[in-house]
Order: C-alpha cells, then structure tokens, then sequence
C-alpha cells in the first residue's frame, strides 16, 4: 500500500529522468568507466609496440608443409620501427601482471572506505591516480622497468576501489524502480573501453606521436584527468548535497530509498 502511494506521489509530482541528476550521474559514471578500463588496458597492446621482437630460429625438416629441402633453416625476425626495449618475456609477463597485484588488495576495503569518505571522492581520487600513472608510463619505462611495476601496481590499487564505491553512489542515489536501468548504463562503460582501447592503439602504435606507442598513454590518461574534472563539477555524495537537484526529484529519491542516504559508516566495534 505504502509503495503505490510512493508511486503516485512520483507520477504526480512528475519527476524528471532522462535529464535529471540520477541520470546525469549515470552519464558521467559510464564515461568514467570507460576511461577506467582504457588506462587498464592500453599496456596490452602498447607493449607489442614497445619491445623489439626476438629472433625465432626455425628447422624447417617438415619440407612437405614449407614447401623447403629437409634440414634447412629460416631465421624470422619482426621488426618494429617503435620498439625501444629488450624486455623478456618474464619482465613482460610481470609488468602486465603488476595491475592485478594492486587491484585485489583494494577490492574488499573499497566499498567501505567509500561508505566512510564519500564515493564521489573515493572515485574522483582514484581515477586522478590512474591519469597521472597512465601520464608517467612512457617516462617511467625509458628509465627503468622497476618504475613500470610501480605505475602500474598504484594504477591497480587505485582501480580496486572504484566498483565498491559506485555501488555505494547508487545505493544514495538509485530509486528502486530504476536501479537496473542505471546500473546497466554505467556497466557499460568497462566494455566500451575495453573495445575502443584495443581498437585505436593498434592505430596510435603506428602514427601516433611520442614514438607511437607513447601517445596511448598521454591520451587514455588526458581523458582521465580531464573526466576527473568533469566528475567533481556534476556530482555529489547524496541528493540533498547537489546544488541543481529540483525538488521534486530530491523527494522522489530521499522518499523511496528505504534508509537514510545521509548516513555514514560508523566506527567498526
């Protein structure tokens, strides 16, 4: 009974979506994302850029699939124009790895340190880290490999926290009625980075400035810096926090929300 009453209060009040504050948060949330799985996944293709390809020795005795005399061998050898490091393959594997040694320790405390802090500074924060490592990789890697571990392992602490948090955003901020429709906009963000990193750094490999591979960080982590921004302009913790939340909308989400969205995480006993 109490939930049809909710529902007719909204319908009478006629509560803004597509261009209200819940949905503009969706709208940042999914760029964000985006540019979260962008600076994770821009070394997996930029590193094929970066490491000068080894010489493969060959025997070619299978003459009836290579079409050559038993007991020869071919030397093969892919060079690239770019590449500027002897990284083995150990060294590689360890770098690509790095992200994730950082990225479990932050998963299980991210929600609460977002409950205790506020999610929109735990989020802005840690995409402001993710830019500034993403920024610092090409200097990092012309001066040692070890400040490569490092860069990438913050950018994986930094990431960690960042589900946890939004989860706890939309836990102030998502009506019930609408929760899927919001959530499922901003779970889009982490494909679409992922397809458009490893679409266009093949491409920046080749033409890009700073070496080629080099413009893949400065632009997935430009981006990031420049989402960070325009993260701290449009949201809030809360909706009674936002300055350009109409009335009727803060009612509409204070009212069906079943707690308090104001509430913060006490001191653990």
């Amino acid at each position: 009974m109490v939930e049809k009453e909710t529902e007719q209060d909204a319908d009478d009040i006629k509560v803004p979506c597509c261009c209200s504050q819940r949905w503009i948060l969706a709208y940042v949330a999914y760029l964000g994302f985006l540019c979260l799985y962008a600076v994770r996944f821009n070394l997996s293709v930029a590193i094929v850029c970066m490491v000068k390809t080894e010489t493969n020795n060959s025997s070619m005795g299978n003459d009836h699939i290579n079409g050559t005399c038993p007991g020869t061998s071919e030397s093969i050898e892919v060079t690239n124009q770019h590449a500027e490091f002897d990284w083995d393959k150990d060294t590689r594997s360890n770098i690509l790895a790095a992200f994730f040694y950082g990225y479990i320790i932050t998963q299980i405390p991210g929600g609460w340190i977002a409950d205790r802090f506020g999610g929109r500074r735990i989020i802005g924060s840690a995409l402001l880290i993710c830019g500034i490592c993403t920024i610092l990789t090409p200097v990092c890697a012309r001066t040692s490999v070890i400040l490569v571990y490092i860069v990438r392992a913050m950018n994986g602490l930094a990431s960690g926290v960042c589900f946890p948090a939004m989860s706890s955003v939309w836990g102030r901020w998502a009506p019930p009625l609408e929760r899927t429709k919001l959530m499922a906009l901003y779970y889009l963000g982490p494909p679409s980075g992922s397809v458009i990193t490893l679409a266009s750094s093949g491409y920046l490999c080749e033409y890009g400035f700073d070496n080629g591979w080099g413009s893949i960080f400065y632009i997935t982590g430009g981006m990031t810096l420049l989402w960070v921004l325009l993260w701290f302009i449009l949201t809030r913790d809360t909706p009674l926090e936002h300055p350009w939340i109409t009335d009727a909308e803060k009612k509409y989400i204070s009212g069906t929300i079943p707690f308090n969205v104001e509430n913060k995480t006490p001191h653990l006993p």
